[in-house]
């Protein structure tokens, strides 16, 4: 909430996601127009001097939406990357012996990868074509941009392949950390799902609370205008 308020990772959702500053201004300054025009549209139809106090409001809305939907995408993609992680070291696992190095391995994962962390893993295997001094950073701004607490440990086993070669032992218990990796966040998902049901299930008896609500109001109120009428 604070973060929403403050906008303080601003520039880090700028960077993120590659976003023009000056386009992100036009769009808050639109917006605020549109809210501003259909906000008085209600206004003159309802003539009711307390909508004034709305106007603040509806205003602050229109400025924070922009970065409300920033933080709500870098949300949902890091839900993504963090399950879409244990795949990547999946595959990582069954084609390091086979490809015979990590460069090569990497290479051959993107194919079988989806956006967004295809477009990442293409990036990390074209960072490791070109600069030798900085491919521990190639490795470690990967790992960053999983966001995970398992990330930069495992990146960072696999920059150690990467320098030294492949260690059987190693790569044993790497494996193991994936396939416990893979475990949790199967279980993740599923409760995930659980309480996703239950979160939206209490909106819709809700609604319903009130269709039925609404629909008793309008009898009722049917019924004492008949009665009114005959006496």
């Amino acid at each position: 909430m604070s973060e929403f308020i403050l906008e303080r990772n601003k520039t880090m959702y700028f960077d993120y996601f590659k976003v023009d500053k000056k386009q992100f201004f036009i769009k808050r300054i639109l917006l605020i127009l549109l809210f501003t025009i259909v906000y008085t549209l209600v206004y003159l139809q309802q003539q009711n001097i307390l909508m004034l106090i709305g106007y603040p409001i509806a205003i602050l809305a229109a400025y924070k939406l922009p970065y409300f939907q920033l933080i709500s995408r870098k949300n949902k993609r890091d839900i993504i990357n963090q399950y879409a992680f244990p795949t990547f070291l999946r595959y990582f696992v069954s084609l390091i012996e086979t490809q015979g190095n990590v460069y090569k391995t990497l290479r051959a994962i993107v194919p079988y990868m989806h956006e967004p962390l295809k477009e990442k893993v293409q990036e990390l295997v074209v960072k490791l074509e070109k600069d030798e001094e900085s491919q521990r950073d190639a490795f470690m701004e990967f790992a960053d941009y999983i966001n995970s607490s398992d990330a930069r440990m495992i990146i960072g086993i696999i920059y150690e392949f990467h320098q030294e070669g492949i260690n059987k032992n190693d790569l044993k218990e790497l494996e193991s950390v994936v396939n416990e990796l893979q475990n949790n966040k199967v279980n993740d998902l599923i409760e995930y799902k659980v309480n996703g049901m239950e979160k939206h299930a209490t909106p819709i008896m809700i609604y319903a609370l009130a269709y039925i609500l609404g629909f008793a109001g309008i009898v009722m109120m049917v019924y004492f205008t008949s009665v009114n009428s005959l006496m």
